[in-house]
């Protein structure tokens, strides 16, 4: 009943892949580091050095030479050019930092902005250097606001709405008359100011939502007892996205392991099957686990649900070990009633209050010589009045013991029997055991007979 699968000898315990389909088949445990980071908090993700580095890998080397390309021997100040070319020449340094040490690897953004805050204060040297100049006063502005666009940080941002109100004001202290009135200046810094924080803090205000509905959910599925893991197969290979607390306990294994663990226990043809799944679509298998001579079974139920990327697999881990052992128990008394049942020398029947036989074994049918048989009456319409008799004291009693009668047979032959008779209330069915008393009978009344002969 309980089935057995051991890890493949190819497993590798701290490998990257535990099992190789042969023939070109699909791989499994091939980790990919997109996917492991899809279900991640999502300021963990934005933060993700991988993330940051890609991104800020084509801003440094694409966006930052196509920006000095066309300011170039313009009459944009020439300073703005080497601020774009400063981030092609600075992004490197940073990277290589946050990439050797361990502790900076998901600050590259703090480079990045600390960076932009410098752009910044040199942009406004050069916008006193020309005096406040319309042109340039806009080419600051156009700066400011690519700035706190691309920041996309509440905090950061704030600091920096604060860093450029401070520079305006140390800048209309030190310029006598410039070409825009402080008003026309401040307003226009006052609209790009309360926009962006607003946006920011909309935007966190949503992802502190989702994070909060995530954290709720998660407290919702690590209920004790089962045991989720999250699946997605990418390039055919099966990695786990996320899991509960309760998978971990279940399989007995760290979480850097559920994946050679959970499909370690599957063999080749059940995992293609399972990579071939629909909507809808469901596996279930138990697995038999032994450690330290400790059995348990394992329920997997597998299905596949639907979300915003694509489609996922959902692997439910149940501890069935206790839910087995009662299976196996039920079926032994199941399997001992009816050997008791069937092959008793004694008849054994079931009938309804009708008197309609239900169930019988071998033993009842041969003591009527076969003319009863399952669907018949036992007490027939001429004894409706014994059976009505009979029926009163099952009811009183909820049983009657050695209800001694006899039965005429076709063949005219007179059969004796004892009843013993048990009620079933909950489906109203009756249950009972007969003895056939006809040589007994036929033994006394000979001894009689043969007591008053002489």
């Amino acid at each position: 009943m309980l089935e057995r699968k051991k890890l493949d000898k190819a497993t590798v315990i701290n490998g990257v892949k535990s099992r190789v389909f042969m023939n070109g088949k699909p791989k499994i445990f091939d980790r990919s580091k997109i996917a492991q980071n899809e279900f991640m908090p999502y300021y963990e993700k934005e933060n993700d050095f991988r993330r940051l580095a890609i991104i800020h890998s084509i801003a440094a080397f694409v966006v930052s030479p196509l920006f000095c390309f066309f300011v170039y021997d313009t009459d944009v100040s020439p300073v703005y050019f080497i601020l774009g070319l400063s981030y092609t020449i600075a992004f490197p340094v940073y990277l290589l930092i946050c990439y050797l040490i361990k502790a900076l690897n998901d600050k590259l953004i703090y480079f990045f902005v600390v960076h932009l805050f410098v752009i910044t204060l040199f942009a406004f040297l050069d916008l006193i250097s020309h005096r406040f100049e319309l042109f340039h006063y806009f080419c600051f502005y156009s700066l400011y606001a690519v700035v706190l666009y691309v920041m996309q940080r509440l905090y950061p941002a704030i600091l920096y709405n604060f860093f450029v109100l401070t520079l305006l004001i140390y800048g209309f202290q030190k310029i006598e008359d410039p070409q825009i009135s402080q008003e026309a200046s401040f307003g226009l810094f006052s609209v790009i100011a309360i926009c962006s924080i607003l946006v920011l803090w909309s935007r966190q205000k949503m992802i502190n939502s989702v994070e909060d509905y995530s954290n709720y959910l998660k407290k919702i599925v690590n209920n004790p007892g089962i045991g989720y893991v999250l699946v997605r197969f990418v390039n055919n290979s099966a990695v786990v996205l996320d899991n509960n607390h309760e998978a971990v306990r279940l399989l007995e294994t760290k979480e850097s392991d559920l994946e050679k663990i959970v499909f370690g226990n599957l063999n080749s043809m059940e995992l293609e099957s399972i990579m071939q799944f629909k909507i809808g679509s469901e596996f279930n298998k138990i697995i038999l686990q032994k450690e330290n001579y400790k059995h348990t079974a394992l329920e997997y139920n597998i299905s596949v649900i639907s979300l915003k990327n694509g489609l996922y697999w959902l692997v439910r881990i149940v501890d069935a070990t206790e839910e087995i052992k009662e299976k196996e128990i039920l079926e032994q008394r199941e399997k001992k009633y009816r050997n008791l049942y069937y092959r008793n020398q004694a008849g054994v029947f079931t009938t309804d209050l009708n008197s309609n036989l239900l169930d019988c074994n071998q033993a009842f049918i041969d003591m009527f010589e076969g003319e009863i048989q399952k669907g018949d009456k036992l007490f027939p319409d001429l004894a409706a009045n014994e059976w009505k008799e009979i029926i009163d004291l099952i009811l009183h009693n909820d049983n009657l013991r050695n209800y001694q009668t006899h039965f005429k047979l076709k063949n005219g032959r007179i059969k004796w029997f004892i009843f013993n008779w048990y009620i079933d209330k909950s489906i109203n069915h009756i249950e009972g055991t007969i003895i056939d008393l006809t040589e007994v009978q036929k033994a006394s009344s000979a001894l009689r007979q043969s007591e008053e002969k002489y």
